[in-house]
C-alpha cells in the first residue's frame, strides 16, 4: 500500500494516495517519508489539519526532517496561525541554516506576527 500510495501521489491522484497511505499506516506507522508524502497530498487537497497531523507524525519519527518542518510551517500559514508557523520555521533553521527559503519564510512569518 505504501508503494501504491507513492504511485498515486506521483500520478497526482492525491485523494487515492492518502487512502492508500492510511491503509499502510494501519500495519506500520514508522515510515516518515510516507507520512511526509501523505502530508504533501493533503496540502494539495488543501486539507490543512490533516496535513499538519501527517507532517507532525513525520517529525515525531525523524526530528531532523527540515522539509517536514517547513511544510508544517506553510500549513500553519495557510490557516493564518503565524506564531506556530514561525516556531516551525525556527526549528527547521536550527537544522538547516543555509536554506534561503527557510530564511525567507522566517522573515515573512516574523513580520506577520507583529
Amino acid at each position: 500500500m505504501r508503494s501504491l500510495g507513492r504511485l498515486r501521489f506521483f500520478e497526482t491522484k492525491y485523494k487515492e494516495a492518502t487512502e492508500c497511505y492510511y491503509k499502510a499506516f494501519e500495519i506500520n506507522r514508522l515510515y516518515p517519508k510516507e507520512w511526509f508524502n501523505c502530508g504533501c497530498a493533503h496540502m494539495k487537497l488543501q486539507e490543512w489539519d490533516r496535513a499538519i497531523f501527517a507532517f507532525g507524525t513525520a517529525i515525531s519519527i525523524d526530528e531532523s526532517d527540515t522539509e517536514a518542518w517547513g511544510n508544517l510551517a506553510n500549513c500553519y500559514h495557510a490557516l493564518d496561525r503565524m506564531t506556530e508557523a514561525l516556531a516551525c520555521t525556527e526549528q527547521a533553521l536550527k537544522i538547516n541554516r543555509k536554506s534561503w527559503r527557510l530564511w525567507h519564510n522566517c522573515i515573512r512569518f516574523s513580520l506577520a506576527c507583529k
